[in-house]
């Protein structure tokens, strides 16, 4: 009678532990079934699942650039004027937008039901706006605060494609970044060239000292950034110190209010270098390029003034990043 219980026991042990592990197994598997990421901010982020109706209020081209559309439902209103997303895709415009970060439109997202927001939130506004989004309970990731390139944009995609199940993809684009990086660093010439890059006035400049991308592209473009001893991002200056510092090439950023022609019909700039050399420049509109793989069509527009040639074939460059 003894051995017939042992046997029922040992029988019915055999046949429950499969079973037990099984649901082990499934358990576990739900038990990762979420998404657990740490944002470009470092702040730790947890999705229960792949996002199908994300929000890109900035960083829009990794939309394409890592084959989700599908899984987006806007866009900010910044899009719709992107000369980079216009030519990738021409019916960006068709896309709902909901606002921008300087300007949310709330009553859009939430008719929207995002199950994620996407976002760039380093200017003190931005990040009060931020802060809206967050207490009416949708998962906000924060992308920028790139410190160092192209490592930082690695980083960024690599978050993007964990986020939306584009891992492969998102690991492609950061190794052809990286490639054409290492190449324009492989060819980069020290020129000294002397180039002064102006903000809001002429005479409200870029501190070289600053991490800024665009002393960071000018610098790996063979230039060096001019300035006054400064650990901030701008500096005032007044004309005779541009006068006497006597930049080689001039650099407007493109949300200055003034052009080319007002710096060369400036009659107190009319004899330093860059105005006798016609080397006066301002930059095309690529909105957030620091934060978008196209960071490097910025830099090659740099390294043309700088170099006098492209250093890439721009078509090429979309085509793989985007297109293919």
């Amino acid at each position: 009678m003894k051995n017939n219980r042992a046997f029922l026991f040992l029988l019915i042990m055999a046949l429950i532990s499969p079973a037990m592990i099984l649901i082990c197994c499934v358990q576990r598997e739900e038990e990762k079934s979420g998404i657990e990421i740490t944002d470009m901010a470092g702040t730790k982020v947890v999705l229960n699942k792949t996002p199908s109706r994300a929000i890109f209020l900035a960083g829009e081209s990794w939309v394409y650039a890592l084959k989700i559309r599908d899984k987006v439902v806007a866009f900010s209103d910044l899009a719709k004027k992107n000369p980079v997303l216009l030519k990738i895709d021409p019916g960006v415009s068709d896309i709902p937008s909901v606002g921008d970060m300087s300007k949310i439109n709330e009553e859009a997202i939430l008719s929207l039901n995002p199950d994620l927001i996407i976002l760039w939130d380093e200017p003190p506004s931005y990040r009060e706006n931020a802060k809206k989004l967050e207490r009416v309970g949708i998962p906000i990731v924060r992308i920028g605060y790139i410190e160092s390139y192209p490592e930082d944009i690695c980083k960024q995609v690599m978050i993007l494609g964990e986020i939306f199940d584009a891992k492969d993809r998102a690991m492609k684009i950061c190794d052809y970044i990286k490639k054409k990086w290492n190449e324009l660093e492989q060819r980069k010439i020290n020129k000294d060239v002397k180039v002064l890059y102006s903000f809001t006035t002429p005479t409200y400049i870029a501190c070289n000292t600053s991490k800024q991308a665009y002393v960071t592209f000018i610098n790996s473009a063979g230039g060096r950034v001019v300035s006054p001893k400064c650990n901030a991002t701008w500096v005032q200056v007044s004309k005779e110190w541009i006068v006497e510092e006597n930049p080689d090439i001039w650099i407007i950023s493109y949300f200055a209010p003034y052009s080319e022609e007002d710096i060369k019909s400036e009659p107190a700039f009319k004899e330093i270098n860059a105005v006798k050399r016609n080397a006066v420049y301002k930059e095309s509109y690529m909105p957030m390029q620091f934060l978008e793989p196209y960071f490097l069509l910025t830099l090659s527009e740099y390294w043309e003034w700088i170099n006098g040639e492209k250093p890439f074939d721009e078509s090429e460059f979309l085509w793989q990043i985007y297109l293919t």
